[in-house]
């Protein structure tokens, strides 16, 4: 099966960025030790991955995406934007799906 075998994310504030992960898709995170970075190892259903402070500034906002972007699949979708929400995150690029519903 060719899928993702390890993912990385970036973040300003990886404490915070774990929390919500946590609270959203219900992953789980470890330190690593001994490196010279703060590294978290992510443990998620099917997928495995990393966490780390961002070295550099993000893009502004509506400047679209400079880094890796990863697509969730959620079994319930409307469910999972509100978690999302209600824990810190926000609508990077609005879609003109997301103005229809808003109508």
């Amino acid at each position: 099966m060719n899928s993702p075998a390890f993912f990385e994310i970036q973040a300003d504030n990886p404490e915070r960025a774990i929390g919500f992960y946590t609270a959203v898709f219900a992953w789980s995170f470890t330190k690593v030790p001994g490196l010279p970075i703060d590294y978290w190892l992510i443990q998620a259903e099917k997928m495995r991955g990393g966490i780390l402070k961002r070295p550099v500034v993000a893009s502004p906002p509506q400047s679209g995406t400079n880094a890796y972007v990863c697509s969730m699949e959620v079994r319930d979708y409307d469910a999972t934007a509100k978690a999302i929400l209600s824990n810190g995150g926000q609508i990077a690029l609005e879609s003109a799906m997301h103005r229809w519903q808003q109508a």
